[in-house]
C-alpha cells in the first residue's frame, strides 16, 4: 500500500500503473486504516486526472464516501482540502480539480450507462 500512495503523492503514472498490473496491490485499498481515504480520494486530493483515470479504469469504487480524522498530512492540507461524506466526484468539484471533475464525470456516466444495459437485458428476457 505504501508504494501506491507514494505512487501518487509523487504522481508518478507509470509507477502506479505498474504496482497496479501486478495484481498484487488493491485498487480500492485505505491510505491508512483509521480514516476511509481511497487511493482514489488521494488521486483527487493531489489533482492527479491521469492517475484518477488508471484508478477508474482499474475498478476503483467511484460511490464511496471519504471520511477523514483531521489528523496528519500537514504538508498536503487535507483538513482543507477533505469534506468527510463526499464521493471522489464531490472531492474533484469541492477542491476545484476540473480535469478529476471530467475524468469522474465521465466515469459515473460509464458505470451509470453499464447500469442500464444490464437492466435492459435482464428485463428483455422476461
Amino acid at each position: 500500500m505504501a508504494d501506491l500512495s507514494e505512487a501518487i503523492f509523487e504522481k508518478d503514472l507509470a509507477l502506479l500503473e505498474r504496482l497496479l498490473t501486478t495484481g498484487k496491490h488493491q485498487v480500492n485499498a485505505k491510505l491508512r486504516p483509521r480514516d476511509d481515504i481511497s487511493l482514489l480520494h488521494l488521486a483527487v486530493i493531489m489533482d492527479f486526472p491521469a492517475g484518477v483515470e488508471l484508478l477508474c479504469a482499474k475498478g476503483a469504487k467511484l460511490s464511496t464516501p471519504v471520511f477523514y480524522d483531521g489528523y496528519g498530512f500537514d504538508d498536503y492540507d487535507f483538513i482543507s482540502k477533505i469534506h468527510n461524506g463526499d464521493t471522489a466526484l464531490g472531492l474533484a468539484k469541492f477542491n476545484g480539480c476540473k480535469d478529476c471533475e471530467n475524468v469522474l464525470t465521465e466515469a459515473v456516466s460509464e458505470k451509470m450507462s453499464a447500469d442500464i444495459d444490464t437492466v435492459k437485458k435482464k428485463w428483455s428476457l422476461w
